[in-house]
């Protein structure tokens, strides 16, 4: 079953690039929204896109799906539905 894609704004807080030549990239961002994730990897053709231009601080579009899964505490024996934001696009807006 496909997700919905959601569409957010925010801004980038923070950017982890994990190695000058690595294919990822991790952005803490804050939405202008309640309700969103705040960590997203950007990896791939869409990490090529945007490496160059963004910095923290910049404005930003974020299209998603939640792939939806279930955490499970072994600890405590207990479990949780959590998602895993999946990028589909991203624009930095001016």
């Amino acid at each position: 079953m496909m997700s919905e894609e959601i569409v957010t704004t925010g801004t980038v807080e923070f950017i982890w690039r994990l190695g000058d030549d690595s294919e990822q990239m991790l952005i803490n961002f804050e939405a202008d929204t309640d309700g969103h994730p705040n960590a997203f990897e950007i990896a791939g053709s869409l990490r090529d896109e945007i490496v160059d231009d963004l910095v923290e601080g910049s404005r930003i579009e974020l299209r998603y799906t939640a792939d939806h899964h279930e955490v499970i505490d072994l600890g405590s024996a207990t479990t949780k539905d959590s998602i895993r934001p999946q990028i589909t696009a991203i624009k930095i807006l001016p």
